[in-house]
C-alpha cells in the first residue's frame, strides 16, 4: 500500500493539524529519500509504513525530535505496563543531535502532551556507547536524559544501519565497511574486540528541570 493510498483512506486526520505541522511531517519524505540515495546510490523511497504514519499525523515532529502517542509495546518497567499510554520519542536522521535542540523539543512536547510517560527505544541508548564516546558528546548527553534503561527485542542491531548503511546486516558487513567517521571506526574496533551492541529502551527522566 502506497503512501498516497494510505493518506487517501483517512485524509481527515490532517484537519486536526496546523499547516506548519503538515509541512514538518512532509520533511520525513525528504529525509528517507536522501537516506535511500545515500544507501543504494540511486533515487528511491522505502519505509512507506513509517512515512505514512508521519503523513497521517500519528507522529508529531516538534523541533529536532518526533513524538508518537502510542501504547507501551514492551514488558512492564518502572511502573509502566504493556499497553499503557505513552509518548514514544523518535530521532529522525536530520542533522546533529544538539543538546539545546533536544531540550527545546522535549520542553515543547511536554507542554503539548502533558504528564504522560515519554519513552524511547534506539541504538542511541545503548550504554556500551559510553565506552566509545566522550561524556560531553551529543549522543551521551541525549542518552543521559533516560533512566532507567531497559533491553528491547531486536533482530539486527539498529546501530549497523544507522552508523554504517541500511545494507549492513551482519558483523562481517560492519567490519568490511569502509569507515570514514570516527564513530564508524570506533564501533568497528569495539566489534572486532568482541563487543556486541544492542537496541535499548529508556524512560525520560524529567527530574533535571526540563
Amino acid at each position: 500500500m502506497s503512501v498516497l493510498q494510505t493518506a487517501g483512506e483517512d485524509g481527515s486526520l490532517y484537519l486536526l493539524q496546523s499547516i506548519s505541522d503538515c509541512f514538518s511531517d512532509m520533511r520525513e519524505v525528504g529525509i528517507w529519500g536522501r537516506t535511500f540515495l545515500q544507501n543504494y546510490g540511486r533515487p528511491g523511497l522505502d519505509h512507506f509504513k513509517w512515512i505514512s504514519r508521519n503523513l497521517l499525523g500519528y507522529v508529531n515532529r516538534i523541533g529536532r525530535l518526533e513524538f508518537e502517542p502510542a501504547p507501551f509495546p514492551f514488558a512492564a518497567v518502572a511502573g509502566i505496563h504493556q499497553g499503557d499510554a505513552v509518548i514514544r520519542i523518535h530521532v529522525p536522521q536530520d542533522g546533529p543531535l544538539l543538546p539545546q535542540s533536544v531540550d527545546q523539543a522535549l520542553s515543547q512536547a511536554k507542554s503539548k502532551f502533558g504528564n504522560i510517560p515519554f519513552v524511547c527505544d534506539s541504538w542511541l541508548l545503548d550504554p556500551l556507547l559510553k565506552q566509545l564516546l566522550r561524556e560531553d558528546s551529543n549522543i551521551i548527553i541525549f542518552q543521559n536524559h533516560f533512566n532507567p534503561l531497559f533491553p528491547v527485542p531486536f533482530s539486527i542491531p539498529q546501530i549497523y544501519e544507522r552508523v554504517f548503511s541500511f545494507t549492513t546486516k551482519t558483523v562481517e558487513d560492519v567490519l568490511s565497511f569502509k569507515a570514514t567517521t570516527s564513530l564508524q571506526k570506533s564501533v568497528q574496533t569495539a566489534i572486532s574486540n568482541g563487543v556486541r551492541f544492542s537496541d535499548t529502551g529508556g524512560i525520560l527522566n524529567w527530574s533535571d528541570g526540563r
